[in-house]
């Protein structure tokens, strides 16, 4: 587990929650491909947020569970080879906000593949997950439709191209 403790101005949380997501970006004939999970805990004895990140030192336990069709390459865990990107983007995304959780951010289950899954895809998917925390609650990320949240968090930790790139408009 690799930790670092970011300043930003914070405010108090009271609920402790988790916040996932497991995504597969089609790219022409190759798509890309991760999981990262994060529970997210008050902190209330230091002013800032703080973060850990599970790490693997290598590809053993298969996940089967995976959104993808064929999991034949798709393991448990994010590998310690992904571990800079990520520790680098989370407070890159945290100091876009102007305030944000006083909380712990423990990034605890991850899923990678042999084939789609990359450092930098990784840090991409940190970056949505810091940038969803915020958010004023789970409900209202639920309710969005995919429009919304691919132009509210997709886009703004570029894992999509715009619309309009997207159409040729």
């Amino acid at each position: 587990m690799r930790c670092q403790q970011v300043n930003v101005k914070t405010y108090p949380i009271f609920d402790s929650f988790s916040l996932g997501i497991e995504i597969a970006v089609h790219t022409g004939g190759r798509y890309c491909y991760g999981k990262l999970v994060a529970q997210v805990q008050p902190e209330n004895e230091k002013n800032g947020v703080y973060a850990a990140v599970n790490y693997i030192k290598k590809n053993r336990v298969k996940y089967k569970e995976s959104l993808l069709l064929d999991d034949r390459y798709v393991y448990q865990g994010l590998p310690e080879e992904y571990l800079d990107e990520v520790v680098k983007r989370i407070p890159l995304a945290i100091s876009k906000k102007e305030n944000y959780p006083q909380a712990k951010i423990l990034f605890t289950h991850a899923a990678n593949c042999e084939v789609g899954s990359s450092p930098y895809f990784f840090g991409r998917i940190a970056e949505l997950l810091i940038a969803m925390i915020p958010t004023v609650s789970c409900e209202d990320i639920c309710a969005m439709d995919i429009q919304t949240f691919t132009d509210k968090y997709m886009k703004a930790a570029g894992l999509c191209l715009a619309y309009d790139e997207v159409s040729g408009r």
